[in-house]
C-alpha cells in the first residue's frame, strides 16, 4: 500500500522479476480495466487462457491448480471489492496460492498482510534524482553544493519516486537552483505539456486516487490542505464539510486511500497530508471555498 507515485508496482515487479518467487508466477495489470466484470477476463489472459466466463472462477482456479504459486495483482485500488472477491475465491479453491496485490487501498481479506510504502530516505532521494538525471546528460557530476540542492528539491516533492525522476527529467532544462525555485511556487515545471497520465505526470496520479473519494471525504481532503505541519482530530472535526454527520469515517477513508498519513507517536496522534497531495487539492478550490477555508483554520468562521 501507498500513495500513488511512491513505486508499489516498481518495487512488486523487481520482486518477480530477480527469482524472489515460486514458479509459476502470473502478472495481471488492473489499472487499464475499469468495470469489475473484467477482472476475470484479465486474469484468465494472463494465466493463458482464451476465456473465463463472466462472474465464474472455475476455469481459473483449475488452471492454477493445488500446487504453490503466486498471483501479482497490479493496481487494483479502483477495483477493490471485485479484487477482494476474486482473491477470497481463488484461495478457497487453490490452498497454496499467495496472492500480491498492489494498491492505494487494502483490499480487507481475510489473511492479509500489509506493507505501507512512504517517501524514500533523503540519501536515497539524492542517489535517484541523480541516477535519473545522469541519464540525460552524461556530464552530470554534482558537487557537495548540487547535492545539497538536490536534497531541496526532493523535500519539495516528499520523496515520491516518480516525481524525483520527474524532476530529474527537468534538471538539462532549468538547471537546480531554477528547478528548486519554481518547485516552491508548484508542480507544475514537473506536468507534461500533453497527455498527462498517472503513470508521468504526479498531478494525475493523485487525481486518480480523489475521483476514487465519497464526495464528502473529498470535500474534507480539500479543506484539509489548508494546514501545514500537520493537523490533530480537532482540525479534522472543524473543517469537515458542512453536514456530514462523521467527520472521523471521512479521516479514515482518507487514510485507507493513503492520501492522508497517520503519525501514532504523539499522543493524541497526528495526521499528514502530501506536499503533492496539498498542491492538487488547492487546485480543487474555488476562491470563496479557499477564503471559507482559511477562515475556519484561523479559527474565525464557524
Amino acid at each position: 500500500l501507498g500513495p500513488g507515485g511512491v513505486g508499489k508496482t516498481r518495487l512488486a515487479r523487481e520482486f518477480f522479476t530477480r527469482g524472489s518467487v515460486q514458479s509459476p508466477a502470473w502478472h495481471v495489470e488492473l489499472s487499464e480495466f475499469s468495470e469489475p466484470a473484467q477482472i476475470g477476463t484479465a486474469v484468465a489472459a494472463a494465466l493463458g487462457l482464451r476465456a473465463a466466463p463472466e462472474g465464474s472462477t472455475t476455469a481459473i482456479a483449475d488452471r492454477i491448480g493445488v500446487g504453490p504459486a503466486v498471483m501479482l495483482l497490479d493496481n487494483c485500488e479502483h477495483l477493490v471489492p471485485a479484487v477482494a472477491g476474486l482473491v477470497t475465491n481463488l484461495i478457497g479453491r487453490c490452498p497454496a496460492l499467495r496472492v500480491l496485490a498492489t494498491s492505494r487501498q487494502r483490499l480487507g481479506v481475510q489473511g492479509e498482510r500489509i506493507l505501507n510504502l512512504g517517501p524514500l530516505p533523503e540519501e536515497d532521494q539524492v542517489a535517484l534524482f541523480c541516477d535519473r538525471a545522469a541519464l540525460l546528460r552524461a556530464d552530470f557530476n554534482p558537487s557537495d553544493m548540487e547535492r545539497r540542492l538536490i536534497a531541496e528539491v526532493c523535500g519539495r516533492l516528499d520523496g515520491l519516486p516518480l516525481a524525483v525522476e520527474l524532476a530529474a527529467r527537468r534538471e538539462p532544462v532549468f538547471g537546480l537552483a531554477q528547478l528548486r525555485d519554481r518547485l516552491t511556487a508548484g508542480l507544475d515545471v514537473l506536468e507534461p505539456a500533453r497527455g498527462g497520465h498517472r503513470a508521468n505526470a504526479v498531478t494525475a496520479t493523485v487525481e486518480w486516487s480523489c475521483r476514487l473519494l465519497d464526495p464528502d471525504a473529498l470535500a474534507l481532503l480539500n479543506r484539509l490542505s489548508v494546514c501545514r505541519g500537520g493537523f490533530g482530530l480537532d482540525a479534522v472535526r472543524h473543517l469537515a464539510p458542512r453536514g456530514a454527520r462523521n467527520p472521523e469515517a471521512l479521516l479514515v477513508e482518507l487514510v485507507d486511500a493513503s492520501l492522508i498519513s497517520t503519525d501514532l507517536t504523539p499522543t493524541p496522534p497526528r495526521y499528514y497530508m502530501l506536499e503533492t497531495v496539498r498542491y492538487v487539492c488547492r487546485g480543487h478550490r474555488t476562491p470563496p471555498a479557499a477564503e471559507e477555508a482559511n477562515l475556519d483554520h484561523a479559527g474565525g468562521g464557524r
